[in-house]
Order: C-alpha cells, then structure tokens, then sequence
C-alpha cells in the first residue's frame, strides 16, 4: 500500500515523530520514507513544524489579541442584547414574585377564621346517683360530636 497519498499521512507522520508508532508499522513507514518522496516531504515539513518555536515578535500583543476575541463575540452575536431597564426579565421576575407574595398575605390574613360552632344537646349521661357525667352534644351541620365531662 502506498502511503503517498493515504488521506491520514499527516496523522502518520504526526505519530513517528513523537515516537508512538511501533512495530511492524514503524518499518512499514520507514520503507515508504525510503520510496516515496512525498512522504518524506510530509514528514520534513512536520519535523519543521514542530522544531520551530515561536519568536517573542510572533506571539500577538495582547491588545490584538482583545480586538480579536471582541471582534468574533461580534460576528458570533455572543454578546449580550442592552436592553433599557424595563425590558429586563429579572425586574419583572422579581416584581411578579413580591405581588404574589403580598396577594397571598392579603388573602391570609382576610380569610374567615374558623369560629367554634354553636352546638345543640343532644344526649346526657349520668350515675346512678343520678349527677351528670358525661354530656354529649353535636354541630348543626351533623360533623362535629362533641363530649364533655360534667
């Protein structure tokens, strides 16, 4: 097989660089190294890559580097929309969590609390020395039994 023109050459070369190809593939590589040209540009090419170091005059200011990033927030319309402080949703958020809150105070304290019923006699029980002990007596609506002691 022909690696000249194999679409992962640069992955190849990439590989026998940084020593992690072995084996039967390195001497593979190896032999193509030896009979075909373009991949020993390839690899040239690679090898020059990564034996240059950037030059302190090659690395960008950081003021250009600020442009840049502002420049593509810009063109990505990653910046966040201005809008005037009444469009904002946290105001209304806020505003519509404190009517609520104050609604639901208003009707707490406005609603009827519940009054003890009038209740009606309705059995009485007693001793043989005919004294009261127990008194039984229930609500107008039939719910509630009430039981006192005499």
């Amino acid at each position: 097989m022909r690696l000249a023109r194999h679409p992962l050459l640069d992955a190849l070369c990439g590989e026998y660089l940084l020593g992690t190809m072995r084996g039967a593939a390195r001497r593979r590589f190896e032999r193509a190294l030896r009979e075909e040209p373009l991949v020993t540009s390839t690899l040239a090419r690679w090898r020059e890559t990564f034996a240059t170091r950037p030059s302190p005059d090659a690395v960008p200011a950081a003021a250009e580097l600020d442009r840049g990033w502002a420049r593509l927030r810009r063109e990505l319309a990653l910046e966040p929309a201005a809008q005037p402080w009444w469009r904002r949703a946290g105001l209304w958020q806020a505003w519509a969590a404190t009517a609520t809150i104050a609604l639901a105070v208003a009707v707490w304290r406005d609603a009827p609390q519940e009054t003890p019923t009038a209740t009606r006699p309705l059995a009485e029980l007693a001793d043989s020395g005919a004294r009261g002990v127990l008194a039984a007596s229930v609500s107008p609506d039939g719910r509630l039994l009430e039981l006192r002691p005499s």
